[in-house]
């Protein structure tokens, strides 16, 4: 049954097959429960031998469907586009590895999906199936797409492939959604080669081994989760207990009773446990780290207090993979910075300058698991690199220090302001829990600044007053805000980033 992985063309599920016959009774994944205790759970054995069977259903179910959605494309050895929508369930890594091993591609899509929103990114990509838990039923999946249930993915019969055949397909790509942080998202298209290296450089970047515990608060189904709660804990042969969201009654007794070594999480997230009225008692967590966002100064320093740990930082887009890790345990570690490059991962700062004193230039990134291009738009390279957009500078160890995005440069009377050094010194307020600026335009020259906060969590709202003399102290003048407003919440991604394009809207 092992013999459809083994002779994959992904160096991960060749990884897995390992796994499965040196250690099969060891967890691979696991659903928390709010007692501390494990629901369901997935040994290695047992996620390789779903995989197996899934792989033999869809070549059956995959057919019929392009068949009935009159593709070109026929029999066992065509390529389908298929939507998975499912949350933090142990049927996500069996369905997504499976149609992975098939050769089929997959696009990951949020398990907060609309109808509405499955039919235009079906639209976009040309999926003609979608693979679904039982909360999205079939009457809400678009006429166009078929629907298969999940729920019997770990159903595991007897495989049709012989134990000591030879079978093997060049293994799927991975389709994800740009975060949209700025505009509208795009989908960019990833590789069985790309994903491997983000499994092996991510697992040596944080450390992850043989019996390692990944407690997974991040959404799976996304990029973040994907690369950190799938695939480098996989790469590593380490065990990912999954919890569906940020609840606490569930992630507390799990984080200080279940052994947990590796905690991925959102600057939101420890924000929250760092105003938990007790000190958790974390010996056995040896990685804690944040991405999605920058994380505030203010919410590592009241971690730190409170439980006595440090927090790393993680750089990464869904175009280019996790690529930065700001390591606590090494001896040049710098707490606002994301960190040195990973294994394979080359950082260009593009000779852009806009704060000369500092040195500040646009972040390019080359890496072994950046896409391979856009859905159906063309990827501007520049001499290989992928820019970023962001802005940073290296400190003098060695760590990329972000500081802004180039796009949301806002002119100012000729000055040049950057939206996230303002927000920087806004969340220095002790009334303010979350702070988005951008541009109001009032003719064709004229732009002023805009802040948008959010009380901090147990405090009453900022006034009006407050913000704007705790700016005038902060900020040159060009650069404090004309125009504040309060609001009790920010949208914000799967990971935690604030959509600024839906703040404007």
């Amino acid at each position: 049954m092992l013999n459809l992985l083994e002779s994959s063309s992904m160096m991960l599920l060749r990884k897995l097959a390992e796994h499965a016959r040196d250690r099969p009774h060891d967890i691979a994944f696991a659903e928390c429960q709010a007692d501390a205790t494990l629901g369901r759970i997935l040994t290695y054995r047992c996620l390789a031998e779903a995989i197996s069977c899934q792989c033999e259903r869809l070549q059956t179910v995959l057919a019929k469907s392009d068949a009935g959605n009159a593709s070109e494309s026929t029999g066992a050895d065509a390529r389908s586009m298929v939507l998975l929508r499912c949350p933090n369930r142990i049927e996500f890594p069996v369905m997504f590895l499976a149609i992975l091993a098939a050769g089929h591609d997959v696009f990951s899509i949020p398990a907060e999906a609309t109808s509405a929103e499955v039919e235009r990114l079906a639209m976009r990509c040309g999926a003609t199936a979608i693979f679904s838990d039982r909360h999205f039923s079939h009457h809400a999946a678009p006429d166009r797409l078929a629907f298969f249930p999940i729920d019997d993915a770990l159903s595991i019969s007897r495989p049709l492939i012989h134990e000591g055949a030879a079978y093997s397909v060049p293994a799927g790509k991975l389709l994800l959604q740009s975060s949209g942080t700025t505009g509208l998202p795009r989908i960019a298209v990833r590789n069985a080669a790309s994903l491997d290296a983000v499994a092996e450089a991510t697992a040596r970047a944080v450390d992850l081994r043989v019996g390692d515990s990944v407690l997974a608060v991040i959404p799976i189904n996304h990029s973040y989760g994907i690369e950190h709660a799938l695939l480098a804990p996989i790469w590593a042969g380490a065990r990912v207990l999954l919890c569906n969201g940020l609840d606490l009654p569930t992630l507390l007794p799990h984080l200080q009773h279940s052994h947990i070594t590796h905690l991925p999480g959102v600057p939101s997230m420890y924000e929250l446990l760092a105003e938990l009225p007790d000190r958790l008692a974390l010996t056995s967590l040896r990685a804690a780290y944040s991405a999605g966002a920058p994380l505030p100064g203010k919410v590592y320093e009241s971690f730190l207090a409170k439980h006595q740990l440090r927090i790393g930082q993680l750089y990464g887009a869904t175009e280019i993979g996790s690529v930065l890790f700001s390591d606590p345990h090494h001896d040049r570690f710098n707490a606002q910075s994301v960190g040195r490059p990973m294994q394979g991962v080359d950082i260009r700062l593009l000779d852009r300058e806009l704060a000369p004193s500092r040195g500040d230039c646009e972040i390019a990134v080359r890496s072994a698991s950046m896409l391979e291009g856009y859905l159906d738009e063309q990827t501007p390279l520049t001499e290989g690199y992928f820019r970023t957009g962001d802005l940073g500078h290296f400190d003098e160890c060695g760590n990329l220090v972000l500081t802004g995005r180039l796009k949301l440069l806002i002119d100012v009377g000729g000055m040049k302001v950057n939206p996230m050094e303002v927000e920087s010194a806004m969340l220095g307020h002790p009334g303010v829990g979350a702070c988005v600026v951008m541009p109001v335009v009032q003719s064709e020259t004229i732009q002023r600044i805009k802040a948008i906060v959010t009380p901090r969590a147990g405090a009453p709202a900022p006034s009006q007053a407050s913000l704007r003399q705790f700016a005038r102290a902060q900020l040159a003048s060009y650069k404090v805000p004309r125009i504040f407003e309060i609001r009790e919440t920010l949208p914000r991604s799967a990971s935690g980033k604030i959509l600024r394009h839906l703040v404007q809207a």
